[in-house]
């Protein structure tokens, strides 16, 4: 898994578990990630900016020490394949509520 933020961007994982063989963060100037999984493994990683990166949940933070916890709820587990060229994903997390939970059910209307 491979993310970077930068300028006043911010990425936020909303997931209770991320398992991958590579993981690469960067947060350069002001951007920020956040993982709020309470797990996070990864047989390598490279982690650039540590200090704007944030693992609040996990047990094993990796050396981060960035931002606090998200404010949105953590998603089901879903595995993602990818290759150089592609990547798929799939995830049904049956939300047909009208609250305001950033999922495809929320108005986007003002």
């Amino acid at each position: 898994m491979q993310m970077g933020a930068q300028g006043s961007s911010r990425i936020a994982v909303l997931s209770s578990t991320v398992k991958t063989s590579q993981l690469e963060l960067d947060a350069l100037n002001s951007g920020e990630i956040c993982i709020d999984a309470q797990e996070v493994k990864a047989t390598w990683r490279d982690i650039q900016g540590k200090r704007k990166v944030s693992m609040p949940n996990a047990v094993k933070k990796h050396g981060t020490t960035g931002c606090v916890a998200s404010k949105l709820p953590a998603r089901k587990a879903v595995q993602i394949t990818a290759s150089p060229t592609s990547a798929t994903g799939y995830v049904d997390n049956n939300d047909f509520d009208d609250d305001l939970d950033n999922d495809l059910n929320d108005s986007t209307e003002d």
